[in-house]
């Protein structure tokens, strides 16, 4: 599967996941609002893979393949349409840009070189045009390439504000101006928002792919029509300059500086103080065709060192940066698809037998969408699944520094954990401790915050929700727990809609736990560590 029809499945993937993730017992709030998971059978089947799969002489599937086998195996043909049409439209896409970027060359290497003997081609046009015009718009790209590098080696956070928060003074704008649409403006920016939050680096790096392939062909396009008018016509060339200050000493220091990559192999393609001093033309002086000061032979000699620059400053430096575009482009679109909510896992149940899970149908298939929102919207009654917990995952109690919770004889698998306390009476520093503990762990697999069912959600929450997905940096998992004091307590609804606004596709609201909750005693786990 080649890296565009990757770039594809990953459109249709979330919805897949969410349906997976509600059908094997993972109940958790959809990681893609507004796109309900499909209908959630009642088994799965366990199948080998593919035979060429499990031939002995075959390596074991990547991770990234395994997924996408999978994907292949359980999506319905809406997925598969979808998946089809975007990989058309990215095919369409990169088309587009190689045949505007060759026409647009031919075009430009026309006006660039055209003659007709009635005056030389100036030297300086082409090299501002098809050499210093590209390095200058190529300099901004290395620039924010370096910094990225820069700001990843030292883990600092991008200064430059997210889609989101610009997005923040339109929509409220909109929703006054248009108060009946105000539902759909929020749900169109809540649904942008994730969308961003899932994809913004695979398609800025696609985005940036064509745009370097549109401008290597401009190049390709510009520099063969050039070159075949070369050989096909006796051109001639010179420069000529308007300011005073450039100088044929000046002009030789720079096209010296431009021939150091072949000057020791190809010493003969460096003008010469002579050759430029010759081919000096001005405004002033009769036609071409009827001057003696110029030499026709002198004046050809430029072609060697023009298609030397062009090709040395201006066709490999793209090359090389389209190169490292689709490097950076394969790797964030297998990333992606790896760290998509959910495949964590089902990795982990994918990997030990190296099976493809697919999905029975059952009869309640044909629930209508309403049915099954309220059946997402109604998951309080299903028994917690708390994720295989490792030593680094981290436990949150928002607000619980009053109560003592008999955690771990509902969890054993919380025994050896110290949970953290934030929000409600503990102290900012407190909150300021749990945050800088989670953002030390350097392999943190998730966080666990527990939070109480029957109290909403305030703006502090929200904040303390920020500020802990930037510790615990983008894609880790983190898994709000509502804590209910009896089966009929209330539901993760409105936790799960009041989380959406933080357009975090990795923070799954799960369904409420029924805990014992005693009053506040000085033991265990509801001691307050500040």
């Amino acid at each position: 599967m080649n890296i565009i029809s990757r770039h594809s499945c990953l459109y249709s993937l979330p919805g897949i996941l969410d349906g997976w993730s509600q059908s094997s017992g993972h109940r958790t709030a959809p990681a893609w609002p507004g796109l309900p998971p499909s209908p959630g059978p009642s088994s799965r089947i366990s199948t080998p893979l593919p035979g060429h799969l499990n031939h002995p002489s075959v390596k074991p599937p990547t991770d990234t393949s395994l997924i996408l086998d999978w994907a292949q195996n359980i999506q319905s043909p809406d997925s598969a349409d979808v998946s089809t049409r975007v990989m058309l439209l990215l095919h369409s896409l990169t088309a587009c840009a190689i045949l505007a970027g060759f026409s647009s060359g031919l075009g430009a290497g026309g006006i660039i070189f055209w003659y007709d003997g009635s005056q030389p081609i100036n030297i300086l046009s082409v090299f501002s045009s098809l050499v210093l015009a590209p390095a200058m718009l190529l300099l901004p790209t290395i620039l924010l390439g370096i910094c990225s590098l820069v700001m990843r080696r030292f883990q600092i956070n991008s200064p430059l504000p997210s889609m989101l928060t610009l997005s923040k003074p339109l929509h409220k704008a909109l929703s006054q101006f248009i108060p009946k649409c105000r539902g759909i403006i929020e749900r169109a920016s809540t649904l942008t928002a994730f969308h961003l939050a899932l994809f913004d680096k695979v398609e800025a790096l696609y985005l940036s792919l064509t745009l370097q392939l549109f401008t290597l062909c401009f190049l390709l396009g510009a520099s063969g029509y050039g070159t075949w008018k070369m050989v096909s016509t006796d051109l001639a060339f010179c420069w000529s300059a308007t300011p005073a200050l450039i100088t044929p000493s000046l002009v030789q220091d720079a096209t010296s500086a431009l021939a150091l990559p072949w000057s020791f192999f190809f010493p003969t393609a460096i003008p010469t103080l002579q050759l430029i001093e010759k081919t000096r033309y001005y405004r002033l002086h009769a036609p071409l065709r009827s001057s003696l000061e110029y030499d026709p032979e002198i004046m050809g000699q430029w072609w060697a060192f023009m298609i030397l620059t062009i090709i040395t400053w201006a066709l490999l430096p793209r090359l090389i940066m389209l190169l490292i575009t689709f490097g950076r482009y394969k790797n964030v679109v297998s990333y992606t698809l790896l760290h998509l909510p959910h495949v964590p896992a089902l990795l982990t149940e994918l990997k030990p037998g190296a099976r493809i899970t697919t999905s029975a149908p059952e009869t309640s298939s044909h629930l209508h969408s309403q049915e099954m929102q309220n059946l997402t919207d109604n998951l309080d009654t299903i028994q917690i699944q708390i994720p295989p917990l490792t030593a680094d995952s981290k436990i949150v109690l928002w607000s619980m520094s009053d109560l003592d919770l008999d955690l771990v004889s509902r969890l054993p698998q919380l025994s050896s954990f110290t949970p953290m306390h934030a929000g409600g009476t503990t102290s900012i520093s407190g909150d300021l401790e749990a945050t800088t503990a989670i953002s030390n762990t350097p392999r943190l697999d998730l966080v666990l915050v527990f939070v109480k069912s029957w109290e909403p959600p305030l703006m502090e929450f929200l904040d303390f929700m920020g500020d802990l997905r930037k510790a615990a940096r983008k894609k880790t998992p983190i898994y709000v727990v509502p804590l209910a004091l009896d089966e009929t307590g209330t539901g993760n609804v409105i936790w799960s809609k009041v989380l959406r606004k933080l357009a975090d596709p990795w923070i799954h609201v799960t369904p409420p736990s029924t805990l014992t909750i005693h009053e506040r005693a000085s033991r265990g786990l509801g001691n307050n560590p500040d």
